[in-house]
């Protein structure tokens, strides 16, 4: 039997204590994630409440645990299917690292807003990808906004996702976009946040 619900009070402390400090090794190593970074995030995040115990750090697939041979979808929204998952998720992680290297080496040369329009669009397709493929049984928006998050910090900005519940306002609806391969409005909602977490940093710090 899993630990804790998924309301529990005592999980959702735990996931924010634990996001915290993923996010916060990730920037001091400025490591790219991996998919064994994934995985291990996702059994740090998910095992107090996964059901059965296996799913906990172990991405969809074929022919291994039968409780890992399963389709997802949320909604209408269906994730890929198990037997493309591992495949899928090497692809993005490779896509992943080649995107981040090429803004890391761009992005000094950047002017104003330019950088921020360049990080929004990154993040909001490391963050898009991730659930649309949704590699987990479950888990996948919170693992989602986890590797967002990380982004996010590693090139500094103000912002962060909330991880349970999900951030407010026009979020779901451009997540259900990205779903169909539309990051464009994601980049937008992000954009807008990271300008007006922006905004307001520098408005306490004056």
């Amino acid at each position: 039997m899993p630990k804790w619900t998924e309301t529990d009070p005592a999980y959702l402390e735990h996931l924010e204590r634990v996001a915290s400090k993923i996010v916060i090794q990730a920037d001091e190593s400025h490591k790219i994630p991996t998919l064994s970074d994934i995985e291990r995030w996702h059994r740090d995040l998910y095992s107090p409440v996964a059901d059965p115990p296996v799913r906990a750090g172990k991405i969809r697939c074929q022919g291994k645990h039968p409780a890992l041979n399963v389709p997802v979808s949320i909604g209408d929204k269906h994730g890929c299917l198990p037997a493309i998952v591992p495949f899928v998720m090497a692809t993005y992680c490779g896509k992943l690292r080649q995107r981040i290297q090429d803004l890391d080496t761009r992005i000094a040369s950047l002017e104003d807003g330019e950088d921020l329009e360049e990080i929004a669009s990154l993040v909001a397709w490391a963050h898009g990808e991730f659930a649309r493929i949704h590699p987990f049984c479950d888990g996948n928006g919170r693992m989602s906004r986890l590797i967002a998050n990380i982004l996010l910090l590693r090139y500094d900005t103000p912002y962060q996702l909330t991880y349970r519940p999900r951030p407010s306002g026009d979020y779901g609806v451009c997540g259900r976009a990205s779903m169909d391969g539309d990051h464009e409005p994601m980049k937008i909602f992000l954009l807008n946040e990271i300008v007006a977490a922006s905004v307001n940093f520098a408005t306490k710090s004056s």
